[in-house]
């Protein structure tokens, strides 16, 4: 019998470090190679990660909520025959996860929760983006009745295919047609070079809401996807984000995103640039106002939207062009159907 010297594996591209969220086995337990041993965090996903060999746990080396970096010792397994070593443990690499009460004075309490790494990810994202793009927001309302007599027709239709359609697939596609005619803002801005980098494809991020922070999971192609393939996928990637089970690969590569205030109750926001693409479409909540219908009033389905943009290389009337389009597709929804 030999011991084997399990070292942190690389998590994905350029992700050299991640945090030991929760242990999955105990010393004395008997695994197979490609059982999961723990969940490991990095400013990406939650992931599993799985045992390269088969055995028995000797010894955890690394508790949970500790940080540690690509090669360091977490655990040794027995193994049969002549076990791998791997590198050591880098001393004071631990941190710990747990909530600590750091003051007490009379009934004033203090409770300091170590940031979780995603979170300390999204706060290096949101200052790079807003100290280096000047954001404007435009903000507008769009008559959605049409589309909500739609979406509710449709709605069985998708229920039997096991689809669950909500707004944002239409959204989607409107957004996208209203791009094609401005690819200025499906693009990238190359500081360096003083380039904007103009995407002829389309992957679109979709800002999720989760218990760890806000991930931003990519539906790829979603040009050649239709309505419901597009929901399904929304659908798929935000559940499995929340789960903790997204590749870091379905997280990248997003050429503009959405982010949706309107779930949580929201209306017209100014919404964060994804940088470095240069444009991030916010989406409120729809509500019930009067509107001018043939010289008559009537009560109207009311979406609000907000529009950030990089006003470097984005002007105020493209931007507006942008949200008039995608406003005449959503009052206009039955149009979206013909997309492919």
């Amino acid at each position: 019998m030999a011991l084997f010297e399990f070292g942190l594996p690389e998590l994905g591209e350029g992700l050299h470090e991640g945090r030991i969220s929760k242990w999955l086995v105990q010393p004395g337990d008997s695994i197979q190679e490609d059982d999961a041993v723990s969940e490991v965090e990095n400013d990406k996903s939650l992931v599993e990660l799985p045992s390269p060999v088969s055995g028995k746990i000797v010894e955890i080396k690394v508790p949970e909520g500790a940080t540690c970096v690509v090669g360091d010792i977490i655990l040794t397994i027995e193994v049969a025959g002549d076990g791998q070593a791997s590198h050591r443990v880098d001393e004071g690499s631990e941190s710990s996860a747990v909530p600590a009460v750091a003051q007490v004075s009379g009934e004033e309490i203090e409770e300091r929760v170590a940031l979780p790494m995603i979170r300390q990810a999204i706060a290096r994202t949101v200052i790079k983006s807003m100290y280096t793009a000047p954001h404007v927001t435009l903000m507008d309302e769009v008559d959605v009745t049409e589309l909500v007599k739609l979406r509710k027709e449709i709605k069985p239709v998708a229920e039997a295919r096991g689809v669950k359609m909500t707004y944002l697939p239409f959204i989607v596609k409107a957004l996208i047609a209203a791009l094609r005619s401005r690819p200025q803002l499906n693009a990238s801005y190359d500081e360096e070079k003083q380039e904007l980098v103009l995407k002829r494809y389309y992957h679109i991020g979709i800002m999720t809401d989760t218990d760890r922070g806000l991930l931003v999971p990519v539906v790829k192609h979603a040009d050649q996807k239709n309505m419901w393939d597009i929901a399904q996928k929304i659908h798929d990637l935000a559940a499995r984000g929340r789960s903790g089970k997204l590749s870091p690969n379905e997280m990248k590569g997003s050429t503009i995103s959405i982010t949706n205030i309107g779930s949580a109750g929201g209306m017209f926001f100014t919404p964060i640039i994804n940088y470095p693409e240069v444009a991030i479409l916010g989406v409120g909540r729809i509500t019930e106002k009067p509107v001018m219908r043939d010289g008559a009033f009537a009560v109207g389905q009311m979406m609000s939207l907000s529009l950030s943009f990089d006003h470097r290389v984005i002007d105020g009337a493209l931007g507006q062009q942008l949200v008039n389009d995608i406003k005449r597709l959503l009052e206009n929804p039955r149009l979206l159907l013909l997309e492919v």
